[in-house]
Formats: structure tokens, C-alpha cells, sequence
């Protein structure tokens, strides 16, 4: 069940990635979809046979805003998994969630003001106490708790990546 609903949210996660990639302009390059049958058996291709088959993943481009490959974010994967364990949100969707934002650079600054790993917007930093934004520990901390409010209200993985990703507003942790 664990395993499952954590597949579901890196899933969701991808799925929303897309569209946020879509959205911004940038080119995809390859597809990959998939497909369960009655057995359980999942398959998985780059060319569907019919539309049966659901998109899973899409690769793009390097995006222009990253002027290097930082990484695979393996040496934040111990902090994480705590902050996760916390929170009771899967790990790897906060990779996924990281790896989308920043590209794993504490130091990204977004066009519209977002800063660090998980691209956190000045009144969130407010609202979940960071005193410094760069800093890995308390950006991962209330990049988190910002997302498990969200999911908390909209109780929708899917819903609450795109308010992450939109910045509807925010609520302090109180």
C-alpha cells in the first residue's frame, strides 16, 4: 500500500512536470508511456499500440536557466528522507520535487524571486520562519511543509503540484 501511494505521487509528480515544462516552452525530445493489464502486469514503451497506453514520462531539453548539471542530489538524500519521514510524504517525490525546482543548486534564484532548492518565494520564507533561504536544511524543511499543507488542503497530489508550482498563497505553520 506504502509502495504504492508513493508510486502514485512520483507518477503525479512526473505527470505535472510535463505540463509545467509544456507550459514554459520547452521542446520535448522523447516519451515514454504505460499500461496495466487486468492482470497487473505494467508495460511500459515509447510508441503506444492504442490508447490504452497513459503518458508516463517526458525527457526535454536542457532547460536554458540551468547553466550546469548539478547532480543527482545524492549528498541531500540522508536530510531528505528525514525531513520526508517528518512529514509522512515519500522521499523521492521530494527528490522529483528538488531535482524540477533547482536542479539540485542551493543557490538557484528563479526569474520571479524563488530561491534555493525547493525555489521557495519570499512570503513562504516568511510564513515557515527561514531566515536564509539558501541554507539546505531550512529550505528542504519548509519547501516540505509548504508542500504537505498543500496536499493537506487539496488532499490531490496533483492538485496540490500545481498550487506548489502556481504559489497560490501560503499559510504559516501555526
Amino acid at each position: 500500500m506504502a509502495e504504492q501511494k508513493e508510486r502514485d505521487f512520483f507518477i503525479a509528480f512526473l505527470r505535472i512536470g510535463v505540463l509545467v515544462f509544456i507550459m514554459s516552452g520547452f521542446t520535448a525530445t522523447a516519451a515514454l508511456y504505460s499500461h496495466k493489464d487486468k492482470h497487473g502486469n505494467v508495460y511500459i514503451t515509447d510508441t503506444p499500440p492504442d490508447g490504452t497506453y497513459q503518458l508516463l514520462l517526458t525527457t526535454f531539453k536542457k532547460p536554458r536557466e540551468f547553466k550546469k548539471l548539478v547532480g543527482t542530489g545524492n549528498h541531500f538524500l540522508d536530510m531528505i528522507q528525514k525531513i520526508s519521514r517528518e512529514k509522512g510524504l515519500p522521499w523521492n517525490l521530494l527528490m522529483a520535487i528538488i531535482k524540477t525546482e533547482s536542479n539540485f543548486d542551493p543557490k538557484a534564484v528563479s526569474s520571479r524571486g524563488a530561491k534555493g532548492l525547493m525555489q521557495l518565494m519570499p512570503g513562504v520564507c516568511k510564513d515557515y520562519g527561514v531566515s536564509d533561504p539558501f541554507d539546505v536544511k531550512q529550505n528542504i524543511r519548509a519547501g516540505t511543509s509548504y508542500f504537505r499543507w498543500l496536499f493537506d488542503r487539496f488532499k490531490d497530489v496533483n492538485l496540490a503540484m500545481a498550487a506548489y508550482n502556481a504559489d497560490p498563497g501560503h499559510q504559516p505553520l501555526l
